[in-house]
């Protein structure tokens, strides 16, 4: 799995690919280095709306031919997705000028999708 920049994409390298399942957790708050100031994640999704926190929360899942690449990111911020992907939720007057910082960890799991 990666995620540099503008990619997020998994292949499925076992001898026999399978249903595997995508999640995430924030471990830390996208924080402003020089106030401290936070500002929530989130990812919109089938509609939806979720909050990024300690608590895992289901990004994607697939089944891939074996060593096919699949592209989480190009599934999202698509003009036809309605705007699906990860996001920053800024409130008029929350952000602060000045570098922010946080971490996401991507859990990768080998489950049945059913």
């Amino acid at each position: 799995m990666s995620a540099e920049g503008e990619s997020l994409a998994v292949m499925d390298t076992r001898s026999i690919p399978g249903e595997w399942r995508l999640t995430a957790r924030l471990e830390e708050e996208l924080t402003n280095k020089k106030t401290g100031t936070t500002l929530p994640l989130i990812l919109r999704k089938n509609g939806d709306t979720f909050i990024l926190s300690k608590e895992s929360v289901f990004v994607y899942s697939n089944t891939n031919k074996k060593d096919e690449l699949c592209s989480v990111w190009d599934t999202w911020y698509q003009e036809n997705t309605g705007n699906e992907g990860l996001f920053v939720d800024v409130q008029p007057g929350q952000a602060s000028v000045g570098e922010y910082s946080g971490t996401i960890t991507w859990y990768l799991e080998n489950v049945p999708l059913r």
